[in-house]
Protein backbone atom coordinates (compact mmCIF):
# COMPACT_ATOMS: atom_id res chain seq x y z
CA UNK A 1 0.00 0.00 0.00
CA UNK A 2 1.29 3.42 -0.96
CA UNK A 3 0.26 6.89 0.15
CA UNK A 4 0.21 10.04 -1.93
CA UNK A 5 0.07 13.63 -0.68
CA UNK A 6 -1.76 15.90 -3.10
CA UNK A 7 -0.49 19.11 -4.57
CA UNK A 8 -2.95 21.94 -5.15
CA UNK A 9 -4.99 21.16 -8.24
CA UNK A 10 -4.39 17.38 -8.34
CA UNK A 11 -7.26 15.29 -9.68
CA UNK A 12 -7.94 11.74 -8.53
CA UNK A 13 -8.25 10.27 -12.02
CA UNK A 14 -4.85 11.69 -13.00
CA UNK A 15 -3.25 10.35 -9.82
CA UNK A 16 -4.73 6.90 -10.50
CA UNK A 17 -3.67 6.97 -14.16
CA UNK A 18 -0.06 7.64 -13.14
CA UNK A 19 0.02 5.09 -10.31
CA UNK A 20 -2.05 2.22 -11.75
CA UNK A 21 -0.77 1.60 -15.27
CA UNK A 22 -1.96 -2.05 -15.53
CA UNK A 23 -5.52 -1.54 -14.31
CA UNK A 24 -8.51 0.06 -16.07
CA UNK A 25 -8.84 3.65 -14.84
CA UNK A 26 -12.47 3.34 -13.69
CA UNK A 27 -11.57 0.31 -11.56
CA UNK A 28 -8.58 2.09 -10.03
CA UNK A 29 -10.63 5.18 -9.15
CA UNK A 30 -13.37 3.03 -7.55
CA UNK A 31 -10.85 1.08 -5.44
CA UNK A 32 -9.12 4.27 -4.28
CA UNK A 33 -12.43 5.92 -3.41
CA UNK A 34 -13.46 2.83 -1.42
CA UNK A 35 -10.16 2.92 0.49
CA UNK A 36 -10.44 6.65 1.24
CA UNK A 37 -13.82 7.38 2.80
CA UNK A 38 -14.85 11.00 2.30
CA UNK A 39 -12.44 11.64 -0.58
CA UNK A 40 -15.25 12.08 -3.11
CA UNK A 41 -16.71 14.92 -1.00
CA UNK A 42 -13.58 17.00 -1.68
CA UNK A 43 -14.60 17.43 -5.32
CA UNK A 44 -12.91 16.78 -8.65
CA UNK A 45 -9.95 19.11 -8.03
CA UNK A 46 -8.31 18.15 -4.76
CA UNK A 47 -6.86 20.64 -2.29
CA UNK A 48 -3.21 20.56 -1.26
CA UNK A 49 -1.90 18.16 1.45
CA UNK A 50 -4.64 15.51 1.28
CA UNK A 51 -3.10 12.11 2.04
CA UNK A 52 -4.56 9.42 -0.21
CA UNK A 53 -4.09 5.70 0.33
CA UNK A 54 -3.33 3.88 -2.93
CA UNK A 55 -3.98 0.19 -2.24
CA UNK A 56 -2.47 -2.62 -4.28
CA UNK A 57 -4.69 -3.76 -7.15
CA UNK A 58 -4.01 -6.97 -9.05
CA UNK A 59 -3.18 -6.35 -12.69
CA UNK A 60 -6.02 -7.14 -15.05
CA UNK A 61 -5.50 -8.56 -18.50
CA UNK A 62 -7.30 -6.25 -20.90
CA UNK A 63 -8.59 -8.12 -23.90
CA UNK A 64 -8.96 -6.18 -27.11
CA UNK A 65 -12.50 -5.58 -28.27
CA UNK A 66 -13.61 -6.78 -31.64
CA UNK A 67 -15.93 -4.64 -33.73
CA UNK A 68 -18.30 -6.79 -35.74
CA UNK A 69 -19.80 -4.01 -37.83
CA UNK A 70 -18.40 -0.80 -39.21
CA UNK A 71 -19.90 2.51 -38.10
Amino acid sequence: MTTYRTADGDMLDAICARHYTDVPLDQAVNVVLAANKGLARLGAVLPEDVVITLPEIAAVEIKPTIQLWED
